[in-house]
């Protein structure tokens, strides 16, 4: 899979779906009367809040749907990148560096604090990079599971956006297989779901859903679905790295797969060094390599969701990867 023509389906998509989402929040009601300007001021304020309090390691007002478009935006091409990483990492550890173990050919991936679907992504191109590895995969479910209807709608709006794309491109057509593949569902809250799809391997993933608010009910909820799933990999990831490593003692308190047949792995990424994961997007924690302009970048300048002097990050900071696997 041309890993060049891939980047840019996927900044296209993000960034068409970036900007619509914007533009439908905008005429909504409370902005319509406002001035262009002054809606930009209102992006600003937005995406100001959703870094400040992230900085902090609180949890931005995800229901706010300027927030969650901001979001989709600013992280979604770091957190693709990351999802592509986790899996590609537990890849290595099975024998042919195989998706599945035991031969099975169906997945059941339930993504809690799902967001804008970057788990989704990030499976959708590493199933479609697998018959390059001879790999057979027939059914995939992924389960997405967040309280914020701005999220889901922005990530929705971003996975149409990125299927278009890649049907559109002959040198992605084993992606497009994988994404025509995936049945997605979405949940608000992870009590609905009763059980694995059956016959199916099942992860369980949370990418970057602690926050210092939401420690018990994560906890409470990575319990049931602990209960009503099986589990053979977990992934849980998190602001970390060896020298702070606070946030990374409260995921795995937090989580109830620290016990047998469980093993458990925790590796970093810093923000301008190494990373412990094979990351997607090359050295540059901006741009992938071979990239010069960014679609994204435009739709975020000129909304207001960054100032023109930043580019977004294609990489993550300084991020803990926890791991649990049946060993």
């Amino acid at each position: 899979m041309d890993r060049l023509t891939l980047v840019n389906a996927l900044d296209h998509a993000i960034a068409a779906a970036g900007k619509h989402e914007l533009d439908l929040d905008l005429h909504e009601p409370e902005f319509y009367h406002e001035i262009p300007e002054a809606k930009r001021r209102i992006v600003i304020q937005k995406a100001n809040h959703l870094r400040n309090t992230l900085g902090a390691l609180r949890m931005p007002d995800y229901d706010d749907p300027l927030v969650a478009d901001s979001h989709l935006l600013c992280y979604h091409p770091s957190h693709v990148g990351l999802a592509c990483a986790l899996i590609t990492n537990q890849s290595r550890r099975h024998p042919n560096e195989n998706l599945l173990i035991n031969g099975n050919t169906r997945l059941h991936i339930v993504d809690l604090a799902a967001g804008n679907l970057a788990m989704q992504f990030g499976a959708a191109i590493r199933i479609g990079q697998a018959p390059e590895r001879g790999q057979r995969i027939t059914e995939v479910r992924v389960t997405n599971i967040d309280p914020s209807a701005a999220m889901l709608r922005a990530g929705r709006d971003a996975w149409g956006e990125f299927v278009q794309a890649v049907n559109s491109e002959r040198a992605l057509a084993p992606l497009a297989d994988a994404c025509a593949m995936i049945q997605p569902e979405y949940l608000s809250e992870p009590w609905s779901l009763r059980s694995q799809m059956p016959g199916a391997e099942c992860w369980i993933s949370m990418m970057h859903g602690l926050y210092n608010e939401n420690q018990a009910s994560i906890a409470a909820e990575l319990t049931h679905l602990h209960d009503v799933t099986y589990p053979t990999s977990v992934f849980v990831t998190c602001f970390g790295t060896p020298e702070n490593m606070r946030r990374v003692d409260d995921a795995i308190l937090t989580t109830p797969f620290n016990h047998r047949p469980y093993s458990r792995q925790v590796q970093f990424i810093r923000t301008n060094g190494q990373s412990d994961l094979p990351l997607p997007w090359g050295s540059d924690p901006w741009v992938p390599e071979d990239r010069h302009t960014v679609e994204v970048d435009e739709v975020c300048h000129h909304y207001g969701v960054e100032p023109e002097a930043w580019r977004v990050f294609w990489r993550v900071g300084n991020t803990a990867a926890l791991s649990w696997t049946c060993s």
